[in-house]
């Protein structure tokens, strides 16, 4: 016993590093702000005494409990009025700080009792990078990870009887409940542990068995209630709407992100390959070694501890049943597959220790269905991390029309979005993408920057033509930016081609009527000037202006092409349908053309505030504009509301 606290308490300081790291690097979440918004209405209502306040739920398709825990640990911060938190604004500092902490600690706890059960699975845990990156930030993971496997082994304890294990049992599983109900997939084990327990001798024996699991399952949806402040009030139609959501929501997501966006399969590459891709905030990769231990493990497993081998299973058929496909989804099976490698490391100890032996060399059945799960598993894990996308049969058919129809002188680009931006090159006659170094991108949450579009765009120079596979054509498209640019050098100003695939997937050609020009990286910022009739008030600044190329004008007219940089002010919310309003006046103050374009296009409204979004416009300019010096005035607005100030600056058009 001492033995295992002295590993509990490793791994709970090796883990608790790697998620301070995480909780401090990791960039804001799109689940985050729904989460701190909430924490701090209920750490004001705690603070006031406000107890009724705890009886509602901004958010209520999640049970209450890790939100409560939230607002509890927002107590800590000093009060200061609410701030609205949304994807595209900065939460404060010191909240995001404090409640990512408390988020820690849960899962610091998880991995520490994980030791205490089984010491090789509870450092395993410490490591594993998915589980660092979802029980750092401000998500609902860390706390019904923990109660589950409380659940779970205390169930061990009980024996199936009833007695304090149990109930300690049903108390933990009614706190997993209110914690979330995914992590309810934990009792389906335990019930099909009992049903596969059950004597054969006689039904009165059986009957008797069973029996215990009744008062448990009462006592389970007792706490559940308790904890759950929010269904007191009217328990039955508040917790068939919390339900009815996740249904509903499964349809909506069935449609929009599985079809779209995830495949099937996608929880398999969550669980086969770490979910993050930031070094600095997650330095570990073993998601995918202790994926192919577990698949190894399994046979072992089930030997030793069938009810785990049980969460496992019946875990990943949910999940992949399940429309809804998130990444951090894949904590559901976090516990049971650490304890899977767990088994799959202690047999091959034993094997290296035992090398010698000629017996060692004998293949038990145990033994042969580990090695064909291990296999298989890492073949397919092989795959994945390779490239996740190979394997999808649209990705694939993109590809092959790619190279199919590329002439000599173009090349394909594929950029991707899932979490961070990612991109890779297709020069004719490659057989497969070469990934682009991700320094190269320069991006932050999934969007490109113009430096890092820019930059990708550049490896095209001389090129006639671009093949752009884009993956998740919808918000949050990193893509926008490289297509905005390379509308500027299209002959058509527009691409020659669209090809759709399910899933989002989408390749667009770009046909030039002469070699692909560089653009200037860092983009050259022109002054500008504040319109003082406007003023400097909105959710916007400015960050200036570039010409990209001097436009062209005569007889017929010609396209005035500015690419502008705005800023989002800390805390104020900019609507996602912001256009700016462009103006293009003479010497004389007189209008020559004007046009009302989107700020940004649609990855906009996911731009966190110190993130600069990127505006290419194309404003069509009338034949016979002469040449010379024009003012361009920019003013952003959403509805007639002002969003940022006047801009003005100076173009210059013709030679």
């Amino acid at each position: 016993m001492k033995l295992k606290i002295i590993a509990a308490l490793l791994s709970a300081v090796f883990a608790l590093a790697l998620r301070l790291l995480a909780a401090g690097a990791l960039p804001l979440d799109y689940d985050e702000p729904t989460y701190l918004n909430g924490a701090q209405a209920y750490a004001h209502a705690m603070r006031t005494g406000n107890w009724a306040a705890l009886r509602e739920d901004a958010s209520p398709e999640h049970p209450q409990l890790m939100k409560l825990y939230f607002g509890a640990a927002a107590l800590v911060v000093p009060e200061a009025p609410p701030v609205l938190i949304l994807p595209n604004v900065a939460a404060p500092p010191e909240l995001l700080r404090v409640v990512r902490m408390a988020a820690a600690v849960g899962g610091v706890a998880h991995v520490a009792t994980l030791a205490l059960v089984d010491p090789l699975a509870g450092l395993l845990l410490a490591v594993h990078s998915g589980h660092a990156k979802y029980t750092s930030l401000v998500m609902l993971e860390a706390l019904p990870g923990l109660t589950a496997l409380l659940c779970l082994a205390a169930w061990r304890r009980s024996r199936g009887r009833w007695g304090s294990w149990l109930a300690v049992s049903a108390v933990m599983l009614g706190l997993t409940a209110a914690g979330k109900y995914l992590y309810c997939v934990v009792a389906i084990a335990i019930v099909i542990d009992a049903l596969l327990e059950l004597p054969r001798t006689s039904l009165r024996a059986a009957v008797g068995r069973l029996t215990p699991l009744l008062p448990w399952g009462i006592a389970a949806l007792a706490v559940f209630f308790a904890a759950s402040p929010y269904l007191w009030s009217d328990p039955i139609v508040r917790l068939r709407d919390s339900v009815l959501f996740h249904a509903q929501n499964a349809s909506a997501v069935e449609r929009v992100v599985n079809t779209e966006k995830f495949v099937w399969w996608q929880p398999l590459g969550w669980i086969g390959a770490a979910v993050a891709r930031n070094d600095a905030a997650l330095p570990l990769r073993l998601d995918a070694l202790i994926a192919v231990g577990a698949a190894a493990g399994i046979p072992a497993l089930w030997k030793r501890r069938r009810v785990y081998a049980l969460w496992l299973a019946f875990g990943l058929v949910f999940l992949l049943i399940y429309p809804n496909k998130w990444p951090q989804y894949a904590l559901i099976v976090s516990t049971p597959l650490c304890m899977a490698a767990s088994e799959a490391l202690r047999w091959l100890g034993r094997a290296v220790w035992r090398a010698s032996r000629p017996a060692v060399l004998r293949l038990s059945r145990g033994v042969a269905a580990a090695l064909v799960c291990g296999a298989a598993a890492g073949f397919g894990v092989a795959q994945l991390a390779d490239d996740p996308y190979n394997a999808d049969p649209a990705f694939r058919e993109a590809t092959r029309l790619a190279q199919a129809r590329m002439a000599p002188d173009e090349m394909a680009l594929a950029i991707f979005a899932d979490p961070a931006a990612r991109a890779a090159v297709l020069e004719p006659g490659w057989r497969s993408w070469n990934a682009v170094p991700a320094a190269a991108l320069g991006a932050r949450n999934g969007m490109l920057s113009y430096d890092g579009a820019a930059a990708l765009l550049n490896r095209a120079a001389g090129r006639h033509g671009v093949w752009l596979l884009t993956y998740q054509r919808t918000f949050g498209d990193p893509a926008e930016t490289v297509d905005m640019l390379l509308q500027r050098q299209s002959a058509v100003n527009g691409p020659s081609e669209v090809h759709e695939f399910p899933r989002g997937y989408a390749l667009v050609h770009y046909r030039f009527g002469a070699g692909y020009e560089p653009l200037p990286t860092p983009a050259p910022r022109t002054e500008f000037d504040i319109d003082p009739t406007v003023g400097a008030a909105g959710s916007l600044r400015s960050e200036g202006c570039a010409q990209l190329r001097t436009t062209p004008v005569g007889v017929e007219g010609g396209t005035l092409e500015v690419t502008c940089f705005w800023r989002s002010v800390p805390y104020e919310t900019l609507p996602w349908d912001t256009r700016v309003r462009l103006a293009l006046r003479d010497s004389a103050g007189r209008t020559v053309a004007q046009g009302e374009p989107l700020i940004a296009r649609s990855g906009f409204p996911w731009f966190h505030y110190e993130d600069e979004i990127t505006g290419v416009y194309l404003l069509t300019l009338p034949p016979g504009t002469a040449p010379g010096r024009y003012e361009l005035r920019m003013q952003p607005a959403s509805d007639g509301v002002e969003q940022g100030p006047a801009v003005r600056v100076a173009v210059q058009l013709g030679q």
